[in-house]
């Protein structure tokens, strides 16, 4: 069995789009990941690729960025609220308000009844996600798996069980004709429960769906936001006369955000399996049950792509034909971000953007600027870059 990494740009692209690989870097992760969205291969992954983007579309994702994501924003007291000056943890306030996007598309209903239904629902999905990246963790896997196990259990019991049989309700009033099927609810749950035979998806995994849902929804939107946020800070800092931030200026926010995603990606590496002999430009013939490590952090700042300045973060920046300005960072090929349109849509001035640029835009509304007095800290217990804290202040600018 050979390994084989990958580092540039163009080697790293046409790994990721491969038909003859398959998703490796969960193999681990044996408890939820296998048989979600995302380690899905071939016909399976595609019959569920097509069902989940057929609810994950443009236009409702328009509506939703209109209309509920900046009813959530502006519910966060914090945002809705106009004090002059207030302290506050950039990643819980995100976090806050990114677990209600991700339980909105997943289709998990929060209840009232439930005790704390926001935190305990961030508490369940960060417990998943130290799960699923326990191969950059460096607390004990089997600690992990443990505790994962048993959130599991408790999201099954208080989330997803619920939003199951209110949904199964509405299904049948919609096959009885006591209501109509645009009215369903327009999320993920719902399409699988209402193609649940032709998938032969069990209860199981249903629940194993939701959960990777939440980790890819809160996960990734909450760390390109933080860091989308302490990089606009720098560039505030080393560029005094650029008042663009300032003004809020819709292109120039989704350039800081494409590329603080460039720079850091919210999976560093991918791995994948071999299924088919299959030839990499510079490494050769590669064999069945052979691996390929795709480095997409190195690959993103590939001087050939993004110039001899890959390193540094420069929101001007003018990348090779062809290339993404936010890099692989939302994946390539069949197992791109699904949601990708929601957290960054149309570029042109004027237009709306995405929910990334839109939350970015109401942080600078508030006059958010760094503590003058507290750092943030990332997390010390992975070897990936998840923020713990980072307070801010609000209403100081």
């Amino acid at each position: 069995m050979k390994t084989v990494h990958i580092v540039d740009y163009r080697g790293a692209a046409e790994a990721l789009s491969s038909q003859d690989v398959v998703q490796a870097l969960y193999d681990e992760s044996a408890l939820y990941m296998q048989g979600v969205l995302l380690t899905l291969d071939g016909a399976a992954h595609a019959a569920r690729r097509q069902i989940e983007l057929g609810m994950l579309n443009s236009r409702q994702f328009r509506e939703y960025e209109r209309e509920r994501f900046i009813t959530i924003c502006r519910q966060q007291p914090e945002l809705r609220d106009r004090d002059p000056r207030v302290e506050v943890d950039l990643v819980d306030l995100s976090q806050r308000i990114v677990v209600r996007v991700a339980a909105d598309l997943a289709g998990i209903d929060i209840s009232d009844k439930v005790f704390a239904g926001v935190p305990r629902l961030i508490r369940l999905a960060n417990t998943f996600r130290d799960e699923a990246t326990s191969i950059h963790s460096l607390r004990d896997r089997g600690v992990l798996q443990a505790e994962a196990a048993e959130a599991l259990q408790e999201f099954e019991r208080l989330f997803v069980r619920p939003s199951i049989e209110r949904r199964l309700g509405l299904l049948q009033q919609v096959s009885e004709g006591a209501m109509e099927r645009k009215a369903l609810p327009q999320d993920v749950l719902t399409v699988l429960l209402a193609n649940r035979e032709s998938l032969s998806l069990e209860d199981s995994g249903l629940l194993h769906e939701m959960a990777f849902h939440m980790v890819s929804g809160l996960g990734a939107t909450l760390n390109a936001a933080v860091n989308s946020m302490h990089r606009i800070f720098m560039w505030q800092r080393e560029h005094a006369e650029d008042r663009r931030v300032r003004a809020r200026e819709p292109v120039f926010l989704r350039r800081c955000i494409e590329e603080s995603l460039r720079l850091s990606p919210a999976s560093p590496v991918a791995w994948r399996r071999v299924l088919r002999p299959l030839r990499v430009e510079r490494a050769g013939w590669l064999e069945e049950g052979d691996y390929l490590i795709i480095d997409v952090e190195r690959a993103n700042r590939d001087p050939a792509v993004f110039g001899p300045d890959a390193d540094s973060f420069n929101p001007d920046r003018s990348t090779a034909a062809g290339a993404l300005a936010y890099g692989l960072s939302l994946g390539h090929g069949v197992h791109g971000c699904p949601a990708q349109d929601l957290l960054l849509a149309d570029a042109r001035p004027g237009a709306s953007g995405g929910i990334l640029p839109r939350l970015i835009g109401e942080y600078l509304l508030r006059g958010m600027t760094p503590h003058p007095e507290h750092e943030p800290r990332l997390d010390d217990q992975t070897e990936r870059s998840f923020w713990k804290t980072y307070p801010v202040v609000l209403g100081a600018a």
